[in-house]
């Protein structure tokens, strides 16, 4: 299985699942950088090595190639895997890349709440804040009448002898 551009969040202040969940970015329209780009706007630089990511890019790759067989069995329930073995042979080329990634921290009733955004697709990842009143509201308000007309019908097939 051959691998290539494979992203690595290269900072130690930003967790490496946020930047992974609003993944994929699309490499085909990158260019050169100029700091230009960053008029305005406040960026943060690596703060890792390649050497220090590494594992991470090796655990990546032995999670795509894992997940890929895994893809391959059908009409079980589970699978165990009996035995394991991944190696990962050669290393790549190290590429620096800026990807536009948007942050926005908010607080509502006392909770600070985050979300992450994927600047070039708008995927968008972060825990909404919920008022659990409305909530509440919304549910009886949808799941009370839809019980009820279930009920309604599944009584008049009932009655009329079609169930």
């Amino acid at each position: 299985m051959k691998f290539e551009k494979i992203p690595v969040d290269g900072s130690k202040a930003i967790d490496d699942t946020t930047m992974e969940a609003i993944e994929p970015y699309d490499y085909k329209d990158l260019t050169e950088f100029n700091f230009s780009y960053l008029s305005g706007y406040m960026a943060d630089k690596y703060d890792q090595e390649p050497d220090a990511l590494t594992e991470r890019v090796y655990e990546r790759m032995e999670r795509s190639v894992k997940d890929s067989f895994e893809r391959t069995v059908h009409g079980y329930a589970t699978v165990t895997p009996k035995q394991e073995k991944v190696t990962v042979t050669g290393k790549g080329k190290v590429r620096y890349a800026l990807f536009p990634v948007w942050f926005l921290n908010t607080k509502w009733n006392g909770k600070n709440y985050s979300f992450a955004m994927n600047g070039q697709t708008g995927h968008l990842i972060g825990d909404l804040p919920v008022a659990k009143d409305l909530a509440v509201k919304y549910w009886f308000k949808r799941h009370i009448p839809l019980t009820i007309a279930a009920t309604a019908v599944v009584t008049a097939l009932r009655l009329l002898g079609v169930i």
